[in-house]
């Protein structure tokens, strides 16, 4: 997740880091307001933002933002494989 902090400003972007513990009304305001085009996403809180998209999908002149889900599960694999 930290190689987005140096990836945004390369791509000319706006990084904005929401707060784990908002509900999904409240990142509904923020992702309306922010206009966000795509938004990564930790798996456990997928389904706050999702929550935010389905208020989002329901004004009427807003366009959803591209949905970015990122796992932890390759380094778990890693962790977990067998050794030869």
């Amino acid at each position: 997740m930290h190689e987005l902090y140096f990836a945004a400003p390369m791509a000319r972007a706006v990084l904005y880091t929401l707060n784990a513990r908002l509900d999904s009304a409240m990142i509904y305001v923020l992702l309306s307001h922010f206009e966000a085009k795509i938004i990564f996403v930790d798996h456990q809180l997928l389904g706050i933002v999702d929550g935010a998209l389905e208020l989002l999908a329901k004004k009427a002149d807003s366009k959803l933002p591209v949905v970015v889900m990122i796992s932890h599960l390759p380094a778990l694999l890693q962790k977990n494989k067998p050794k030869l």
